[in-house]
């Protein structure tokens, strides 16, 4: 079967309507319309998203409005992780201590933001969050209007001004600069948070997880199987840096079954899932 952003966003809105959610036209009158319950952290949790660069509160159509919003989903899920965080246990780390939404780590020439960040006194893990983004493929080093540089080679051609291993630029960059095949995986990104994260001064384990949505019937879209094979590539290509970075893919639906042995976020999980699990058809 075929599915691209329009038709997720098509079967959304009608799961969201059953759900007896108010909207119009996609999108919910408020920013706080798009949560699941209203966190008590919400204040602290709109300024951090309101600190990024993403804009994702503001207009009278936000981002955040959005039935389809990336940012919402990760808000829906993390919020209650960031409120009571000491709870939160993740690939054997627990005693975590801070987290941050939309946390800047800097590559030496961008900034780009991290859609959840969290820490204990060991490790570190910045997630990546997609909702149906990575329905739409596009080349990796694709160049927007009115850049006359490709995403990617702007920072082999700045190499000088950042801190990286030579291998890093023929296997990592060169490498996904050459090819000229759309991707579903949006590579380009997660190579700039991989450079933020290697760059980051810490003494902490540096781990970046690619978190990701599938429809609950995921497997009959070959879309799907093509996006896992270009994670396990990617994942494949990092691993040679493995002393300076992690990378650990997980789709939500794993990550939300991860946390139903966990009573105190539980009941929220199931929550999350009654919005989110969703089977999609044509």
């Amino acid at each position: 079967m075929e599915i691209t952003e329009s038709i997720a966003v098509r079967n959304i809105a009608t799961h969201c309507k059953a759900l007896g959610l108010q909207f119009s036209n996609n999108y919910f009158d408020r920013n706080e319309d798009n949560l699941i319950e209203q966190y008590s952290n919400w204040e602290l949790i709109a300024s951090e998203i309101s600190d990024g660069k993403g804009n994702e509160l503001k207009g009278e159509k936000s981002k955040f409005k959005a039935l389809r919003s990336s940012c919402a989903l990760c808000v829906n899920t993390f919020a209650p992780i960031k409120q009571y965080i000491s709870d939160f246990n993740f690939l054997g780390d627990s005693d975590f201590t801070y987290s941050k939404f939309e946390k800047g780590l800097p590559t030496g020439i961008s900034t780009p933001d991290i859609d959840f960040y969290i820490k204990n006194n060991d490790s570190f893990y910045a997630f990546e969050s997609k909702y149906i983004e990575h329905l739409t493929p596009k080349l990796p080093n694709w160049i927007g209007s009115g850049e006359t540089v490709g995403n990617l080679q702007k920072y082999v051609n700045r190499q000088n001004e950042l801190n990286l291993p030579d291998r890093f630029i023929e296997e990592i960059l060169n490498y996904y600069i050459n090819i000229q095949t759309k991707m579903y995986l949006d590579v380009s990104q997660l190579i700039k948070h991989v450079i933020g994260i290697m760059n980051h001064k810490t003494d902490l384990k540096k781990t970046l997880v690619y978190i990701y949505w599938l429809p609950v019937n995921h497997l009959d879209f070959e879309l799907f199987e093509k996006h896992e094979a270009e994670i396990n590539e990617f994942k494949e290509r990092l691993y040679s840096f493995k002393n300076l970075i992690n990378f650990h893919p997980i789709t939500y639906i794993n990550f939300w079954n991860s946390l139903e042995n966990n009573e105190r976020f539980r009941d929220h999980i199931k929550k999350v899932k009654h919005r989110y699990n969703i089977k999609v058809t044509n």
